[in-house]
This record gives C-alpha cells, sequence and structure tokens, in this order.
C-alpha cells in the first residue's frame, strides 16, 4: 500500500494537529479551572461543616446553661419557701442531684418536689426524708411531682404519719 502525500494534504494534516493541539489546550486549562473551582468549593465546604461543628457545641453549651439555670431557680425557688438554713439548703441542693442521677426526673424538677413539700409546711430535713418515696409514686402512677407531692403530704397528714414514712405509704 503506498500513500501519496501531497504538499496540499500535509498542510490540511498539519493544520488539523495544530487545532487538535489548541483544543487539547483549552481542555486543559478548562480542567484546571475547574479543578481550582471545585478546590474552592471543598474548602468552602470544610468551613461551612466547622462552622456547623462549632456552631453545635455552641448549641450544646447553651443547653447545658438553661439546665443550669433552670436548676438554680428551682432551688432558689425552694428556699424561698423551706426557711432553710445555709446548711440545709446546701443538703437539699446535694439531694436534687444525687436523686437527678437515678431517676427519671432531672435535678430542676426534683427541685420543683421539694417546692411542693415545703409549700405543704414540710420542714429541710422532712423534706429530705418524704422526697424519695414523692419520687417513687410520681414514677408509678406517670403523675407529676406536683400531685405525688401533693398525695404524699396529704396521707402523712390523714394519718399523722412523719414524714420519714413516706416510704411506707408509697
Amino acid at each position: 500500500l503506498v500513500v501519496n502525500i501531497t504538499s496540499t494534504g500535509a498542510g490540511k494534516v498539519q493544520a488539523s494537529l495544530a487545532g487538535v493541539a489548541a483544543a487539547n489546550q483549552k481542555v486543559a486549562a478548562s480542567a484546571k479551572a475547574a479543578h481550582g473551582a471545585s478546590m474552592g468549593l471543598m474548602g468552602g465546604l470544610k468551613m461551612m461543616a466547622g462552622m456547623a461543628g462549632a456552631l453545635a457545641v455552641i448549641a450544646g453549651l447553651a443547653g447545658v446553661v438553661t439546665v443550669s439555670a433552670q436548676f438554680e431557680q428551682s432551688m432558689a425557688n425552694v428556699r424561698s419557701v423551706s426557711g432553710a438554713t445555709a446548711e440545709e439548703f446546701a443538703r437539699l441542693s446535694t439531694a436534687a442531684r444525687d436523686l437527678a442521677q437515678n431517676s427519671i426526673f432531672t435535678a430542676s424538677q426534683v427541685a420543683e418536689a421539694q417546692y411542693f413539700l415545703a409549700s405543704a409546711g414540710l420542714e429541710a430535713n422532712q423534706i429530705m426524708e418524704a422526697q424519695a418515696g414523692v419520687m417513687t409514686l410520681a414514677s408509678a402512677t406517670q403523675s407529676d411531682l406536683a400531685r405525688a407531692s401533693e398525695i404524699v403530704t396529704a396521707t402523712l397528714a390523714q394519718f399523722r404519719l412523719e414524714a420519714g414514712d413516706t416510704d411506707q405509704i408509697v
């Protein structure tokens, strides 16, 4: 097979090759630009992910601060009605936190139960004796701590029992 290339044919092939080379350079430039854009996008996405993580941490801290503020407010309510001394109040506060660790109730809810018991006339030591029974009653009956406190204090008064007898009536 003999291929006879004329000068005009060679010129056309050379021109085509030059066109292919130019097109190849344009594709390479476009690929480079696309790569740069995707890297910029990836950087932006990484930055957004970092910001989202930071926001999640901030939201978590805000939740902790809110829970702490709720507990402190609930304990301030206990202090306002109970007439507890500083030592008794510290024991009530510690007891609320401790009881919350082993129950379905939060420390704020336990403090609210202490408030209800104090509002019913129980003194700090009596609150300490009755609060676990109130929580047991509320859990068992799926009622709130206010209602359980009311039932316990009414029952104690009705049968002239001591706060320490709460576990016997629950």
